[in-house]
């Protein structure tokens, strides 16, 4: 195409989207490919599966890569901005309404909505928007605002271990870290000094790898017996 002097910034390069398990591709030969494709001219666009209703007869999804076969829709279509890809389609025919509630809000508002079950030690602050620290860390997501709230000392309460996706408060036994919010992103030891106040509902595990620096996010919490994630 070059040789016939296509301008290749009017070109759209899509990927397909793979309805039976394993065939979808793999990721690094995707961002690869993307790059290489980016860097002359393209477009990318890519899918990413539903979560409501799939397409039969293998109702397997129909994502472009094969790890984000079951992946939460918006985990899935942050990862494939990262990835290089300009537009993301889904390839099911239907999103949950919490689902689409949530890319609604991150597309528009840059708000990371994230779904949890709260206990009653839980601070009265999650109603508010709240945000990731700049420098992020590897085990856990450090909330800006945890300290910066912090009213009454900290009684120690379900100082228990740290599930992935449990919601933490440091008691008073932190010292100066008393109030220190954070989200679990994998399973931590119990620490006489962290009380355990919620935990993630599991549609949302996927979204806690995706919260970068600075991130906008919304803690709602949910009842188990009506949440519809």
């Amino acid at each position: 195409m070059t040789a016939n002097q296509a301008d290749f910034t009017h070109l759209e390069a899509w990927h397909n989207y793979y309805p039976r398990e394993f065939t979808g591709l793999d990721e690094e030969w995707f961002a690869n490919r993307n790059r290489w494709l980016q860097a002359n001219g393209f477009t990318v666009m890519a899918f990413v599966p539903g979560d409501g209703e799939r397409r039969g007869p293998v109702f397997a999804g129909l994502p472009t890569l094969e790890k984000q076969r079951y992946m939460h829709p918006l985990a899935a279509m942050i990862e494939m901005k990262r990835l290089a890809v300009t537009h993301v389609f889904i390839g099911d025919p239907e999103l949950k309404a919490t689902t689409l509630a949530q890319i609604e809000a991150y597309t528009q508002q840059n708000i990371l909505e994230i779904h949890a079950m709260l206990s009653a030690q839980a601070p009265n602050y999650f109603d508010r928007v709240l945000h990731q620290r700049a420098d992020v860390a590897r085990d856990v997501v450090r909330i800006v605002e945890g300290r910066l709230l912090l009213q009454n000392k900290i009684a120690a309460i379900n100082t228990i271990s740290r599930n992935h996706g449990a919601i933490t408060l440091d008691n008073h036994r932190s010292g100066r870290y008393e109030g220190e919010l954070e989200l679990i992103k994998c399973s931590l030891p119990a620490d006489p000094s962290v009380n355990v106040i919620g935990q993630i509902v599991p549609a949302d595990l996927d979204l806690l790898n995706f919260i970068d620096a600075n991130q906008a996010i919304q803690i709602v919490n949910v009842e188990s017996e009506t949440y519809n994630g």
